[in-house]
């Protein structure tokens, strides 16, 4: 069926008499909502700023308190007894329970002598005696369980400088608290008949002290097995390649293992080169506490993963620092490598290979310019710059030595990782090697 040239003429005109503004009438809604949803980002974001920041105080003024706490309970603990000693305030409740089974085993063998042997009266007997006696043995062990977590505790509450001493940060802070207040005499104690020891949780209910969970320790030894591939890294002074870098990260993988707790405190305790990687305030802690077991094993990859990023890009630095310095250039020759940090933000948007556009900047990655820039800086000393889209992990640039009749190929410079991921570290640190080359031989 044609159409109506004279009917969609008369529509469009009585569309533009009704609403000779449509355009602006339709964008400006868009943009109010946009307007709003900026404002609404930017209000989310000062109020997760505050409440983190309100943690963190909360935090630092618990840390306080439980230092004082734990500090005034050692520094008045009578001198000569040792910590591990039974308090004062436990013992009505001991001799109580050691009153209430010595009776039940000394009336069980008053009535035993009264009975004939192999009997079931006889046996019950027995087994009366035989619990009494088992009750206070395990009275026994769990107080000199009590004892020793109290030796190692408060050694381990460390200095008034740092409460955590040689816990690790990522320990929250409930169970912080419970275990100073336990080990400090501040919670009420129960012994059942079988001669279990219970505390009060200080919230109605009470635990059992074999239950008790202690809090854990800083992954001083894997931090220490890590650092010291770091630092091999740097001693060797070579530069790494791919298989390199893929076999040490291996080796810092199975350092690491599979206890979330080395894990954590990795993460927070600062224990290579005093660097925090994460706060114990981080979301991704608020996941790894969690009882829903596929929230808790997602978070603890993510946590791994982030660890081993860190880890591969600061190898990465230590092998690059460790060659410069064992293959020194000359100082006042680094005119290119100098030219393109101080022009970073005009040369690097042009390289980055996220989808042609920088994510720092917004602007349009253009790969061809790139290398066209590149070389403008270096042809003065006999070298050109090419970008091939088909070569290596979403494309290469690759740098030419031009002094001969035939370009001399120096080096490839790919956009993408070995992985297909853009690494800003990697290939800023790739580049600055590609230019190192001119800097170190300009042919002209």
């Amino acid at each position: 069926m044609a159409a109506d040239i004279g009917l969609i003429k008369a529509a469009k005109d009585a569309y533009s008499f009704q609403n000779p503004n449509f355009g602006k009438a339709l964008s400006d809604p868009i943009k109010e909502g946009d307007k709003r949803r900026r404002e609404q980002a930017e209000k989310l974001r000062v109020e997760q700023n505050a409440q983190a920041e309100r943690l963190r105080r909360e935090r630092k003024a618990t840390e306080e308190r439980i230092n004082r706490e734990v500090k005034s309970y050692i520094d008045q603990f009578p001198p000569g007894i040792p910590i591990s000693s039974i308090p004062e305030k436990y013992r009505p409740q001991i001799s109580e329970f050691a009153f209430k089974q010595k009776n039940i085993f000394n009336n069980a063998v008053t009535a035993r002598v009264k009975m004939q042997a192999g009997t079931s009266e006889y046996q019950e007997q027995t087994d009366l005696m035989n619990g009494a006696l088992q009750a206070v043995a395990n009275l026994k062990a769990q107080w000199d369980l009590f004892g020793q977590g109290k030796e190692d505790n408060l050694n381990n509450f460390s200095t008034e400088k740092d409460i955590y001493g040689d816990y690790s940060k990522s320990n929250s802070l409930g169970k912080i608290i419970l275990n100073s207040a336990l080990f400090t005499d501040k919670l009420d104690v129960s012994i059942n008949d079988e001669g279990d020891l219970f505390f009060d949780d200080g919230k109605g209910g009470f635990f059992k002290m074999s239950d008790l969970e202690l809090p854990s320790m800083k992954a001083s030894s894997e931090a220490m097995a890590v650092e010291g591939l770091l630092v091999n890294a740097y001693e060797n002074g070579i530069r790494l390649n791919d298989e390199s870098i893929q076999y040490n990260m291996s080796q810092i993988n199975k350092i690491m293992g599979s206890d979330v707790d080395v894990l954590k405190s990795l993460a927070v305790d600062g224990l290579i080169a005093n660097v925090e990687l994460f706060s114990p305030e981080d979301e991704i802690f608020q996941r790894l506490e969690s009882k829903d077991l596929e929230v808790f094993v997602d978070a603890k990859e993510e946590l791994r993963q982030a660890l081993l990023a860190e880890y591969k890009s600061a190898l990465q630095s230590q092998a690059e620092q460790g060659y410069r310095v064992k293959n020194p250039t000359n100082t006042v020759n680094k005119a290119v490598r100098t030219q393109v940090a101080t022009n970073a933000n005009k040369i690097l948007p042009l390289l980055f290979p996220t989808a042609g556009i920088n994510p720092i900047t917004g602007e349009k990655g253009n790969p061809e310019q790139g290398a066209s820039a590149l070389t403008n800086l270096v042809s003065r000393y006999g070298y050109r710059v090419a970008y091939y889209p088909e070569q290596g992990e979403g494309g290469q640039y690759i740098l030419f030595d031009q002094s001969t009749a035939k370009d001399k190929e120096m080096y490839r410079l790919n956009r993408k990782d070995v992985e297909g991921k853009f690494n800003l570290g990697t290939f800023s640190n790739d580049l600055f090697e590609m230019l190192e080359i001119v800097d170190s031989n300009p042919l002209k």
